[in-house]
């Protein structure tokens, strides 16, 4: 079971007005908590839910959370998840509806949808990519130190096309790009010669093309 709540401290009036020798009126219970509910079985999908949660000055046992919101200790850019290579792939073969309804399901901020505001992308191949690749790969024994040879046509079937679509649903969305790994070229190598000694200052260089290539595409 999964809920996603959202607090808010709401103010009640004292019970009724004096005079005329009648007892005051409970005032109706107020809302504090408003939270949505996913349920594993899937018979609840990210529901808002009617019932009412107050807070009160009652003791208990509980631990208590104190939340002080004049103080900010940290910001935060947004809440998501990686996407890799396979999960693009994936997404891209399903039927264009259904694709078009699990996007907007993610990524718009719309009611009922998660509105996703932070991606993960791997520069090159990860794990959980059909194939192993980097964007400038060699073939044995050739190296790249210019990046010559560097293409992300790897990317252009998948996850680029993806990425398109989740920015026209979500233009404000943050996208963080990480490498998995070097260049296929740099792990061939002798032990005696890693490949931070080989090209460790082209790892560096600020010119590396990979964080601004995706912007040619749109």
């Amino acid at each position: 079971m999964l809920c996603f709540e959202q607090c808010s401290k709401s103010s009640s009036s004292s019970g009724g007005t004096g005079g005329g020798g009648g007892g005051g009126t409970t005032p109706p219970a107020t809302n504090d908590v408003d939270f949505w509910l996913t349920k594993a079985d899937q018979s609840v999908l990210l529901q808002k839910q009617l019932t009412t949660i107050s807070f009160s000055a009652t003791s208990n046992s509980y631990p208590n959370i104190d939340v002080d919101s004049a103080t900010a200790y940290q910001t935060i850019d947004g809440f998501g998840y990686t996407l890799t290579g396979g999960s693009a792939y994936l997404i891209n073969q399903l039927p264009a509806i259904t694709r078009s309804a699990l996007l907007t399901e993610l990524f718009d901020n719309a009611t009922g949808s998660i509105g996703v505001s932070y991606l993960r992308i791997s520069l090159g191949a990860s794990d959980l990519s059909q194939s192993v690749f980097s964007y400038d790969d060699m073939p044995v024994g050739s190296t790249d130190p210019t990046l010559a040879s560097f293409s992300l046509s790897k990317d252009t079937t998948d996850l680029i096309p993806l990425l398109k679509d989740i920015l026209a649903i979500n233009p404000s969305i943050k996208i963080l790009a990480s490498p998995w790994s070097p260049p296929t070229s740099d792990v061939r190598r002798p032990s005696k010669n890693p490949p931070r000694d080989r090209h460790g200052q082209l790892h560096r260089s600020p010119r590396l093309p990979a964080p601004a290539a995706p912007r040619s595409y749109g």
